[in-house]
């Protein structure tokens, strides 16, 4: 009776949501201290994801089955970012740094030469960048195809809403990129507000301005080519967001079926590695490496994980006694259960890489096309699942694919991880980053209950429409 009450108000339902939503996204924009504001912020991030988890049942049981307008959702995304524009970034200060790389390259000076508090750089110092730029003494962890959109924006404006205005563009265009996907693949285009209405993406993009906003629009563009069988392009596009967050290297076996069509997939790959090369060239010297502060984020930074901390914390009781603690397979190091818990992540991602790829080649080669985006889901998700280092704006990497593959568990999650911004909320009032490790649990507890409910659910329906044949 409430399905068929609601169906022909598609329109209105989404209205109210989405005047809701706003009206959440309005009360975070107004926050400018996270010592003040703590609590609100958690109170309006909420208000706005339950209406999100709201609207995103409507569509999996109305929309695939009525008619209705994208523009509204459109609209409505496009006022949510603008919304958040010219609001303070009290969650990261990462912007900061990005118009601090753009005004060096600016200048002439190799971004990844030397670190902000470097005397090299006094002459560009200022009272409103500078000060606020995260581990001055760290050269840029940034990609060169982040540098250069970090330049061309600093060309136009050194503010901090000119660089969230471009990360909300490539953001913009994720969303249209979608669309066409959707399309293509003769989905409701209702599920776009999966990702265009996500209260994550809207925050960690238009309030934060995070770059991860170019990779994800990079990358979806890059699977949406793939799945149009312009297997070159889409080379292109994965070499360019490869550039801009690495993990895109683990979907390159993936853009074309390796047994058919071995020479295509050749010649894609030779483009992938012809881009990052040629990207790369300006930025490398012999007295120049732009690695050197992505080797410090590998070796130190560690926040927000799960299957990894739980690794992580088994070994270092397991080694406490160990007879050669800084020695493993030939390897030195200061910290041998961190060491090992690292390889048994990248063992498995690379397994799992493996496996997706066996998969998919059993597969015909159309099924392959629009088993992509699953793929990418998979690794991505296990990407994350396994990091060491998982902040919320991570979690916007898998969140377009939920358009095209949806899973309840990852949606939840999205809303799930803002809770680790309660260490950022008590460095702001107490000067010292601290990780609760309860919050921590029930933050991922939900999580992974649902996400194994769920296989444990489909895994019953397979067996019981197969059912296994007694000997």
């Amino acid at each position: 009776m409430l399905l068929r009450l609601l169906l022909p108000h598609s329109f209105w339902v989404l209205l109210v949501l989405g005047a809701g939503m706003e009206a959440a996204f309005f009360g975070l924009s107004q926050i400018s201290d996270l010592r003040s504001g703590g609590r609100d912020l958690f109170f309006y991030f909420g208000c706005a994801f339950a209406l999100y988890l709201v609207l995103v049942t409507y569509i999996r049981f109305l929309w695939s089955r009525s008619f209705f307008s994208p523009e509204l959702i459109v609209t409505a995304a496009i006022v949510f970012r603008v919304t958040l524009l010219f609001s303070q970034p009290v969650l990261s200060d990462d912007v900061y740094r990005y118009v601090w790389d753009g005004r060096v390259a600016n200048a002439g000076i190799n971004p990844y030469q030397y670190s902000p508090d470097a005397d090299n750089l006094i002459g560009l110092r200022d009272s409103t960048v500078y000060p606020l730029i995260n581990h001055k003494e760290i050269p840029t962890i940034y990609p060169p195809v982040l540098q250069v959109v970090f330049r061309v924006v600093t060309v136009l404006s050194e503010s901090v809403w000119a660089m969230k205005a471009a990360m909300i563009l490539a953001d913009f265009g994720t969303i249209l990129t979608l669309l066409a996907l959707l399309r293509f693949l003769g989905r409701a285009v209702g599920w776009v507000a999966v990702y265009a209405w996500n209260p994550l993406v809207v925050v960690e993009v238009a309030g934060s301005g995070h770059a991860d906003a170019v990779y994800v629009f990079l990358l979806t563009l890059s699977i949406y080519f793939a799945i149009r069988a312009r297997t070159l392009q889409a080379g292109f596009l994965l070499g360019l967001s490869f550039l801009t967050k690495f993990a895109s290297i683990l979907l390159l076996p993936f853009l074309e079926d390796i047994r058919s069509r071995f020479k295509t997939w050749a010649l894609a790959a030779g483009v992938f590695a012809a881009v990052v090369l040629l990207v790369y060239w300006p930025f490398s010297t012999n007295q120049v490496s732009a690695f050197v502060a992505l080797s410090a984020y590998l070796e130190r930074w560690e926040f927000n994980s799960s299957v990894y901390g739980v690794v992580y914390r088994l070994l270092e009781e397991e080694m406490a006694n160990d007879p050669n603690p800084h020695e493993w397979l030939g390897f030195w190091t200061d910290n041998k259960p961190r060491l090992v818990t690292k390889w048994i992540s990248a063992s498995v991602l690379m397994l799992t890489t493996v496996w997706m790829l066996w998969k998919q080649s059993r597969r015909p080669f159309q099924a392959q096309k629009e088993g992509l985006p699953h793929a990418a889901f998979i690794l991505i998700g296990c990407t994350l699942v396994v990091s060491p280092t998982v902040h919320p704006w991570y979690v916007t990497w898998i969140v377009p694919l939920l358009c095209v593959v949806p899973n309840l568990a990852w949606i939840l999650f999205t809303g799930l991880v803002f809770l680790s911004y309660d260490a950022a909320v008590q460095f702001a009032d107490t000067g010292r980053w601290t990780e609760d490790r309860a919050l921590v649990f029930w933050e991922y507890l939900p999580f992974y209950a649902l996400l194994v409910g769920t296989l444990a659910w489909k895994a019953f329906k397979s067996l019981k429409a197969h059912p296994v044949e007694a000997s």
